[in-house]
């Protein structure tokens, strides 16, 4: 966080900037409601952002608004049991072949709708095979058995 000197400097100066803005801006605006609304606006809006950067300085805690910190070790735990899977430690070989290749029909497909279908589970993979234009796709969970699948034509 910032330090004690700081943290006091800032809140002096904000205190300083209430007063003085009242100040200037009743002298510089005739109407006493809009003297009143531009300085409540322009005081409330400095010491918002000064309440916001002091949330945003402790990011860590129990807060409402603090970073859910349980829940992202437990996601990036499961991310780095997945990388160290047999099946995730090699690139996928791929050759072409001009002939198969070549007549390949474009199409648009959402493959998150797709697996969102088989309904893909924590700890579980999706691996596709494609066999003469019908796509396969096989969820399995870490010992390498089907769990369920779906085609996509």
């Amino acid at each position: 966080g910032k330090s004690f000197p700081l943290a006091q400097m800032i809140t002096v100066m904000l205190i300083l900037h209430w007063g003085l803005t009242a100040v200037v801006v009743a002298t510089s605006v005739e109407q006493g409601f809009w003297a009143a609304f531009i300085s409540f606006a322009v005081i409330f809006s400095f010491w918002s952002i000064h309440y916001i950067g002091e949330e945003l300085e402790q990011p860590f805690g129990d807060d409402p608004n603090d970073l859910p910190i349980h829940e992202m070790q437990v996601d990036l735990n499961a991310s780095l049991r997945d990388m160290l899977h047999e099946r995730a430690r090699q690139a996928p070989e791929f050759r072409f072949n001009r002939e198969k290749h070549s007549k390949l029909e474009v199409a648009n497909l959402n493959l998150d709708d797709c697996i969102r279908g088989l309904g893909i589970e924590e700890g579980h993979y999706v691996d596709a095979q494609e066999q003469e234009g019908i796509v396969e796709l096989h969820m399995h969970n870490m010992l390498g058995d089907v769990r369920s699948q779906a085609a996509v034509h």
